[in-house]
């Protein structure tokens, strides 16, 4: 006569049924481990972005390159750089005068003028290298109008300047 003994737990569960589902498809539990991976790369990405976006120039859509000053070649230097109609013009500094044919829209014949001679129309009371919008002028003290100077290629701005125009002061 053979004897058996056998130990059965009382209070013990069986496995939930997605741990027997698991232990018996390694593949989809290759697959579920691929997509809880990917899931906390996504949180950890998000929290990063979350934690970084109070940082100035760092929210969506925004330029973190600042515009690129391009250098202004001496009038008088003979050189093989770029044709004069690529080159930055030298502005017209604060209090220098200008003359042309402002009665339109868009300013036609504008060129500097002596302040004391009676063909300058304006005075420069102030400038705004690499502004595009004329209203910058708005708020300067003396200004009339405000006039913007910009060239452009293949629709991109490759350089400008607003002027705030003032009246003649002697």
């Amino acid at each position: 006569m053979e004897r058996k003994t056998i130990i059965v737990p009382v209070n013990a569960s069986k496995p939930p049924s997605a741990r027997r589902f698991f232990r018996r498809h390694p593949m989809a539990r290759a697959f579920a481990f691929a997509v809880a991976f990917a899931a906390a790369l996504a949180l950890v990405g998000a929290l990063i972005n979350l934690a970084t976006s109070h940082i100035p120039g760092n929210s969506s859509g925004a330029n973190p390159l600042q515009g690129v000053q391009v250098p202004v070649l001496d009038q008088g230097s003979s050189s093989s750089g770029p044709p004069a109609a690529q080159q930055t013009p030298i502005p017209y500094p604060d209090g220098s005068c200008v003359s042309g044919d402002f009665s339109g829209k868009t300013p036609e014949d504008v060129s500097g003028a002596s302040c004391s001679s009676g063909q300058a129309e304006y005075e420069i009371v102030k400038e705004f290298p690499d502004a595009t919008d004329p209203k910058v002028c708005e708020g300067v003290e003396g200004a009339r109008q405000g006039y913007l100077d910009a060239e452009t290629e293949d629709g991109a701005i490759i350089w400008s300047i607003v002027y705030c125009l003032g009246d003649i002061v002697q």
